[in-house]
């Protein structure tokens, strides 16, 4: 879906930004009579020229004809109407695919095709599988640019995996949880809050969410070892661990780090090698079931009727 002014487009958002342009820029937001544009929400010819002329005076290169003037979402936010356009479902994807494939993407076009929000995936995020933590902050970059392209214009936020963890990261410490992010939905989040979406466990990441709001929402798979693990002393600690080495960040220091749980091996053989037996255990299961709870059955439908609600 395109809300973007251009020849015959109409309706509320064409008055709304007729107002503005003739509080803001009176000295020329006229029609060729000399008369201010005319709120009849219809964008016409002078509509057309007038945001040429704008267009001209923000330092972009103006059109030789009315009839291929547009002006785009993005500057409709620039000018303060983004709270008029449709949500921005904002999509990050995960490991090892493109941002058109996945859980997030599907939600999206669904959305589209419903009207209901307007798809933008996170791109120039490549989503690698190894060292992850790079591209994360490939993904958490990226979602930034596209936060400040539509300011005040509501955003909903869809993640899976690697990309839940952009989304995250992107939320708790950019500029996503500033600004009009409305609705969330996550996919198998590393870093999900214990407990919420009503699945045990938290994340395995040591850096999770905290105080997750009510619109923020989470499903994981109660057998997903990325995203459904004890917080607590036992197997949970090596899962971290071998979470920190698959990040490639700082997997030699702080909690759990790799040497910290060698040494409990070592010294407590009995306690932290039961431990590691029961990590190794519940990932091979993981793994050997072609990573099932990560990314089969997941519920694409319930996202689309909360987002579209």
């Amino acid at each position: 879906m395109d809300q973007s002014l251009r020849i015959g487009a109409s309706g509320p958002l064409v008055n709304a930004w007729v107002q503005t342009m003739n509080r803001r820029f009176a000295s020329y937001s006229k029609r060729d009579d000399g008369t201010p544009l005319r709120e009849d929400g219809y964008f016409g010819l002078d509509d057309a020229r007038v945001a040429n002329e704008w267009h001209r005076r923000i330092g972009l290169r103006p059109v030789d004809s009315p009839a291929k003037v547009v002006v785009s979402e993005e500057q409709l936010c620039i000018l303060g109407l983004g709270h008029l356009l449709a949500p921005l479902c904002l999509t990050a994807h995960g490991t090892g695919v493109s941002m058109w494939d996945g859980p997030p993407a599907d939600v999206a076009r669904a959305l589209e095709r419903m009207g209901k929000a307007k798809h933008q995936p996170i791109g120039n995020y490549p989503a690698r599988p190894f060292p992850m933590w790079p591209s994360i902050m490939q993904g958490v970059a990226e979602v930034e640019v596209q936060v400040r392209r539509f300011p005040g214009r509501r955003k909903y936020a869809v993640g899976y995996s690697q990309g839940a963890v952009v989304m995250s990261l992107a939320y708790k410490y950019g500029s996503l949880g500033n600004d009009s992010l409305v609705k969330a939905f996550m996919f198998a989040n590393p870093m999900r809050e214990e407990g919420v979406g009503g699945t045990p466990g938290a994340g395995a990441l040591h850096d999770r969410l905290v105080n997750t709001p009510g619109w923020w929402r989470e499903y994981a798979h109660p057998k997903d070892i990325y995203a459904s693990v004890p917080t607590g002393p036992g197997w949970g600690e090596n899962v971290r661990m071998v979470t920190k080495i698959v990040m490639g960040k700082d997997w030699w220091r702080g909690d759990d780090d790799v040497f910290e749980q060698l040494g409990e091996i070592v010294f407590n053989p009995f306690g932290e090698g039961a431990a590691a037996l029961i990590a190794a255990v519940k990932a091979g299961g993981f793994f050997g079931s072609g990573t099932g709870p990560h990314v089969r059955n997941l519920p694409v439908q319930q996202a689309i009727d909360y987002l579209a609600a």
